[in-house]
């Protein structure tokens, strides 16, 4: 199956954005990752630390770390590994 592609670049929360919408933020994350086929994070009951590794395996084993999935402060363009660390505050 071929993942889904997207030319449109959306800017990421920034971290005081995120602090104040962290579900709202993983939902996006999570939205991001499903355009390459992964839909898991949020399947079934989940809490925080559930998500975050969930998150965290999807994006490892889909090899899409380095992948750009938006852009951050400043319009710099941020990879899945960095919205991670931006998101949950450690490295992927």
């Amino acid at each position: 199956m071929k993942a889904k592609t997207s030319t449109r670049q959306l800017e990421l929360p920034t971290k005081a954005e995120w602090s104040l919408q962290g579900i709202e933020a993983e939902m996006w994350l999570a939205r991001r990752i499903g355009l390459h086929g992964i839909e898991v994070v949020f399947r079934g009951d989940t809490d925080a630390e559930t998500r975050k590794e969930r998150m965290r395996k999807a994006i490892l084993d889909s090899g899409l770390e380095a992948v750009v999935c938006g852009r951050g402060p400043g319009q710099k363009p941020n990879t899945y590994a960095e919205a991670f660390q931006r998101l949950y505050g450690v490295k992927l």
